[in-house]
């Protein structure tokens, strides 16, 4: 069933990525056919648009189903995971390991865009915007390079957009989803309304055996295996946990797991 719902994860993240790329693309060529829908699904536009009915929506799927809006919507999530997914391949044997969660640095970051929202600074808001650096990273460095040069760029806009690529392939590449977990505000956001989501990544102590397997392919480093716990402020619901437990001790759930056989207490 898990490696059923990663698949249609997979799909739904990749078909939406192609629209947010054809969606830019087409602007870009002075078409524009549907980046109006595709901005509509993104967090930070709705906020500007105030776009409440939608933005409304996100907090209850959040809050309901956790951080799966990271994990198919974003496109920068998407482009996120195709780098890491091709590092990994480069690199044999690498492996994630368990983070502490750095909340001083995600409440920055989260505070900085809630000024520049309120304070009215677009610069700054679409400096942290996810969807925006998404743009920016196609406009400035992926449809100029596609079309040979025919797209003309500004040198600003070209240098922002690289500048930004090779952030996130930086960071990816090395830290899975790093960046959606300590510097994207809209990430920090999602986390806090997914604190105790109805349905989260649960594992089962009992049939855990302490294999590591989850942890290793965790890209967002939030199964602490010393505490058998899943940080569902950074988890982004990507199924790859579920999908290697060789004993099935990991499911998605709204069940919280309790011990079978509670650990007697010492005098």
């Amino acid at each position: 069933m898990y490696a059923t719902l990663k698949r249609v994860r997979v799909i739904l993240s990749v078909l939406l990525g192609l629209v947010a790329i054809t969606a830019i693309t087409t602007l870009a060529l002075g078409v524009g056919v549907i980046g109006g829908w595709i901005s509509r699904l993104q967090i930070v536009p709705l906020i500007l648009s105030a776009g409440l009915p939608w933005l409304v929506g996100w907090i209850v799927i959040t809050f309901v189903f956790g951080r799966i809006y990271c994990s198919t919507v974003c496109p920068l999530g998407t482009l996120q995971d195709c780098i890491s997914r091709v590092a990994n391949y480069t690199r044999k044997g690498h492996r994630y390991r368990y983070a502490e969660p750095m909340w001083s640095v995600r409440w920055l970051f989260l505070i900085i865009m809630i000024i520049a929202i309120t304070g009215l600074s677009l610069t700054l808001t679409f400096l942290l915007d996810p969807f925006f650096n998404f743009n920016r990273i196609m406009t400035g460095v992926a449809i100029p390079a596609c079309t040979l040069g025919a797209v003309y760029v500004s040198l600003g806009t070209a240098v922002g957009g690289l500048a930004a690529l090779l952030i996130v392939m930086f960071m990816s590449a090395f830290w899975g989803r790093r960046l959606c977990n300590t510097i994207c505000p809209v990430g920090t956001g999602l986390g806090l309304l997914s604190i105790s989501p109805v349905f989260r990544i649960d594992i089962n102590t009992d049939l855990c055996i302490g294999c590591n397997r989850c942890v290793e392919v965790c890209k967002s480093s939030c199964i602490n295996p010393d505490s058998h716990t899943v940080d569902t402020t950074r988890c982004v619901v990507c199924f790859n946990c579920t999908e290697v437990c060789c004993n099935h001790a990991i499911t998605y759930t709204s069940n919280r797991h309790k011990l079978s056989h509670p650990l007697l207490m010492r005098n």
